[in-house]
Order: structure tokens, then sequence, then C-alpha cells
């Protein structure tokens, strides 16, 4: 195991940091990133798709939460905000996320300090999920 890294990366708009750390989920890791422009203010740890179906197939139903923020409603031709509540994730909804995520591009990412993974597809789908047990970044 790499301990985490920072790297100085360029591309066409100038320079930018990258920092690299393994998310340890019971007895599986990840690999995950997170950039920044200055060094200084880093942006949430990313993940690929790819990854969180893996992490929902390794892991029980029972330790996952589920919180839906909002979602494109054609009836009213716009989004409609969800309640704000979490709830146990179902074996249906966990079929229906990974479904979701091997079709569209959402993009996921890792709120280090509340332990809660953000999935959004813009202006379409936003999502929380949230897992129970130890969630640890090394």
């Amino acid at each position: 195991m790499t301990p985490m890294e920072i790297l100085k990366k360029f591309n066409k708009f100038g320079e930018y940091y990258e920092k690299r750390a393994t998310m340890k989920m019971g007895k599986h890791k990840y690999s995950i990133r997170s950039h920044s422009l200055s060094g200084r203010k880093w942006s949430e740890w990313k993940l690929y798709r790819k990854q969180m179906i893996s992490m929902l197939r390794n892991t029980d139903v029972k330790d996952w939460e589920y919180m839906q923020v909002y979602e494109f409603d054609g009836m009213v031709d716009g989004i409609v905000y969800a309640e704000r509540k979490w709830e146990e994730l179902t074996t249906n909804m966990k079929e229906e996320i990974i479904k979701r995520l091997k079709m569209f591009k959402y993009r996921i990412g890792f709120d280090e300090r509340d332990k809660v993974f953000r999935i959004w597809l813009h202006g379409v789908d936003s999502f929380k999920l949230r897992y129970k047990g130890e969630v640890e970044v090394v």
C-alpha cells in the first residue's frame, strides 16, 4: 500500500495538483484522487463508476443508507427536490443504482469528513449514499 502522494501535473490550461490515496472499506481497497489548482484547497475525493459498483457489490445492503437529493421530472419540465432524509437501502434500489451507474456518466465524490458518497448526473439526478461501516482514507 502506498501512502498518500501529491503530484504536480500540467495540461493545456496550466499546472494543477493531484492528490492520490487509498480508501479501505472492510477488506477491499480502492484508489481515489483529488485535484487542486493552488495546492491548498482540495476538491472532494473522486471515484470511478466501476469502483462504486464494486463497493456496492462487495458489501451487504444493510450496510448502506440512501438519500435522494433531486431528480428531473418531465411532467413539470424541471428539477424536483426530494425530502432530505436517510433511508435504509433496499436490494431493489441497490440493483437500480448499479444499473444507472452502468448506463450513465455519473460523477462520484466522497466527503471524508461526513463519510458520504455523493453521486450526481448534472441537472438530471442526484443522491447520496452513506456506508455504516468503517471507511478509512490512507
